[in-house]
């Protein structure tokens, strides 16, 4: 029973990582378009490109945070080892 409630847990978690993700596309692409209107207008508002820029890469990192607690949580100790060989191409860029 505990270790199914646990799964369940997981799983959740799991959810969540990944509506975050959507959520963090649609952001990006939205922060892409922004930068684009900036780069468009007669001046480049460079301030406010590095707003945008930092907010979104701060928003990727609590993301990969996220999804790596998540995932460490159900490897045993030999596959962490082995996904953290992998772990640059699990990088939310």
């Amino acid at each position: 029973h505990q270790q199914r409630l646990e799964r369940c847990v997981i799983g959740v978690r799991v959810l969540r990582v990944l509506g975050l993700l959507v959520r963090f596309n649609r952001r990006k692409r939205e922060t892409r378009e922004a930068a684009a209107r900036l780069f468009a207008a007669d001046a480049f508002d460079s301030d406010r490109f590095l707003r945008l820029s930092a907010a979104l890469h701060q928003e990727a990192a609590v993301l990969q945070a996220d999804f790596l607690e998540a995932i460490h949580r159900v490897l045993t100790p030999e596959q962490r080892s082995r996904f953290a060989y992998y772990m640059e191409e699990w990088e939310i860029e």
